[in-house]
């Protein structure tokens, strides 16, 4: 069984390895209580399929579907599922969703896997079963420089940072009874920039990244990467989530908090594009806390402007995790934490990650 990845299971729910084999039946659309339960299992159907679609990009991008390649792709879903999935019960889907994006260049392809930002849970354990499915092909000596530059692209475009990183490679060491550190200095060097270089140098055919995407895809889809960290963050909150999620919010997904920042103190936030707000009131009155744009950020306190700072000129910030103080230090300005405890942690590295992203957002 895949060691290490319960809390994945429950999070992407045992339905995706019963989709794999058959469709979600219309039974379960039936007996679904309320619209709640729909939804979620519609998460669950599209994360099966982003799981699905990964797998075989892994396996088959810039190269022919081979079968060795097909039973990776079995061998990796009995693992993660503790069951007998055969080649011959999912090869039918495997086929559709390799004639779905053969032609497709990779940043359309990684834009509509959508688990990569609705939930680092699932783009985490997408992740690691490719990580596994490589050393499937390993075993059976049917290793290509373009698997290993696929792999090299999941990570990239998943944006998986070191912290998902370290638990992925405690997983997959799990699975393969394997010394964690050995695993993850095998696909460090594997996966690191220099290697990759090499081994573009020596395969003229791993073209196909830079034929048909700008280099700097971070900066083009700057938004989407702060959307991206946004929800990596919400996980490092730990036993904070919940208050995390409550508190602090993309500004498109909660524009009546902008909208009583505004009116406090954010006014000269307008004709900027709002990113993020944090507030830090019980009630969620917006009096207490920061609204960050692309250009400023801007602190209140009591629903009033405590400091503006543009982000150009940001260049310190702390956190402070203490029983009795919670807060963070944004160069001299303190904002005060507490109704997000140790999740000020996660918050102090969102910011450390995104204030560059913000600066790239247009107007």
């Amino acid at each position: 069984m895949g060691i290490g990845f319960e809390m994945f299971k429950l999070r992407l729910g045992d339905a995706i390895a019963d989709g794999v084999i058959n469709s979600f039946s219309s039974a379960m659309q039936k007996h679904a209580a309320d619209q709640a339960e729909q939804e979620e299992i519609a998460q669950q159907e599209s994360n099966r399929l982003d799981m699905l679609k990964t797998m075989v990009f892994m396996v088959s991008y810039n190269m022919e579907l081979e079968r060795s390649g097909k039973k990776a792709i079995a061998n990796a879903l009995s693992q993660l599922y503790d069951e007998e999935i055969s080649l011959f019960s999912i090869e039918d889907q495997i086929d559709d969703a390799y004639s779905q994006i053969k032609d497709t260049n990779p940043k359309t392809f990684f834009s509509g896997i959508v688990s990569i930002t609705n939930d680092r849970y699932c783009a985490a354990i997408i992740y690691t079963y490719m990580l596994y499915m490589y050393t499937e092909l390993i075993a059976k000596e049917a290793i290509t420089p373009a698997h290993i530059y696929n792999m090299y692209l999941i990570k990239k475009y998943f944006l998986m940072q070191r912290s998902e990183l370290a638990e992925c490679y405690k997983a997959l060491a799990g699975i393969v009874q394997k010394d964690t550190d050995d695993i993850a200095d095998m696909f460090e060097k594997l996966t690191c920039e220099a290697a990759i270089e090499s081994l573009k140098s020596e395969n003229l055919s791993l073209t196909y990244e830079e034929s048909n995407i700008q280099e700097n895809v971070e900066i083009e889809d700057s938004e989407k990467q702060i959307e991206a960290f946004y929800y990596q963050a919400i996980s490092e909150a730990g036993e904070n989530m919940d208050d995390f999620k409550k508190h602090v919010n993309l500004a498109d997904k909660r524009p009546d908090m902008i909208a009583k920042a505004v009116k406090t103190y954010a006014k000269d936030c307008i004709g900027e594009n709002a990113i993020l707000i944090f507030d830090n009131t019980w009630t969620l009155n917006c009096k207490n806390g920061f609204v960050l744009t692309n250009k400023n950020i801007y602190i209140g306190s009591g629903g009033k402007l405590k400091q503006c700072i543009p982000l150009a000129d940001i260049k310190f910030i702390d956190a402070t995790v203490k029983f009795t103080s919670n807060k963070l230090t944004i160069n001299t300005t303190e904002v005060e934490t507490e109704q997000i405890l140790k999740g000020t942690i996660a918050l102090y590295n969102l910011l450390q990650n995104i204030i560059p992203l913000a600066m790239k957002v247009e107007n």
